[in-house]
């Protein structure tokens, strides 16, 4: 909401009109914004975007007419860093763009800036996001917003659920799950994130996943522990491997558990 203000030209007031008070479409000295070209770097010891905080900012800025970007974006992140850049187009109905890279991120310190999430999870997370979204508003932004990402994450913990007693028992069973490591590819559209390929690994057991968690944190996942079937010989069977799966549905902190059974077919 704050980059939203600074940036949003419907804004009559904001940090980019008080400095270049002629990109306001309301200001009557708006007489050459289009012809407009500037560059420069910028340096910000922290920058706030609630309810998140970059500190170290760095980044290169160019501005040419309504088109603004940061390249070569720097930053700490939560014990992380980040590197990125910024593309958007200042238009009535402005449009943003934004690539970064993350690594080590401190998954704790990062969800302790949200309450609802504070406590959920640990680990150090590091992987890729492209964004897009556009709109002159809050709800219109949410509303637009497209993702793509992947992530790694190395010690993951979910401290909120014994994640390998739920898929045996398929029923919730608290208590904290601790993996070696996890990764996952994710998109968002239509204020949801969509999880493909979720891997959790430990040294005795193997989880996967995919689903979908909405903007206001309702799930609906299904996880399986794959079992390799074995011949009456005693070796493992290459052409079919068993899985029992279940359904993680509702809220984050208290979900719903159901016992969904199937078997995959390997080629």
């Amino acid at each position: 909401s704050d980059l939203d203000r600074w940036l949003n030209p419907r804004w009559r007031e904001g940090f980019i009109y008080r400095v270049l008070p002629f990109l306001n479409p309301n200001s009557p000295s708006n007489s050459v914004p289009e012809n407009l070209r500037a560059s420069g770097h910028l340096s910000i010891d922290e920058f706030k975007l609630a309810p998140l905080t970059l500190q170290g900012f760095h980044a290169d800025l160019t501005i040419g007419g309504r088109h603004f970007e940061l390249a070569d974006v720097k930053a700490q992140f939560y014990g992380g860093t980040l590197d990125g850049s910024l593309d958007a187009q200042l238009t009535t109905t402005p449009s943003y763009r934004v690539a970064a890279e993350y690594s080590r991120v401190d998954l704790t310190a990062l969800t302790a800036a949200f309450p609802s999430l504070a406590s959920l999870f640990a680990g150090s997370v590091s992987g890729d996001i492209a964004l897009n979204f556009s709109g002159a508003s809050q709800s219109d932004l949410f509303s637009s917003l497209q993702c793509t990402g992947a992530a790694h994450i190395q010690d993951p913990e979910i401290r909120s659920m014994n994640l390998a007693d739920t898929l045996q028992t398929a029923s919730l069973s608290s208590g904290p799950s601790s993996f070696r490591d996890a990764t996952a590819s994710f998109s968002c559209a239509d204020k949801k994130v969509t999880l493909h390929n979720l891997s959790l690994e430990a040294p005795s057991q193997k989880i996967q996943g995919a689903g979908v968690i909405d903007f206001d944190r309702t799930l609906a996942l299904q996880l399986s522990q794959p079992s390799i079937s074995f011949s009456e010989h005693g070796t493992k069977s290459s052409a079919r491997t068993a899985t029992d799966a279940v359904e993680l549905t509702g809220s984050l902190t208290d979900p719903s558990v159901r016992r969904v059974e199937h078997t995959l077919t390997k080629p």
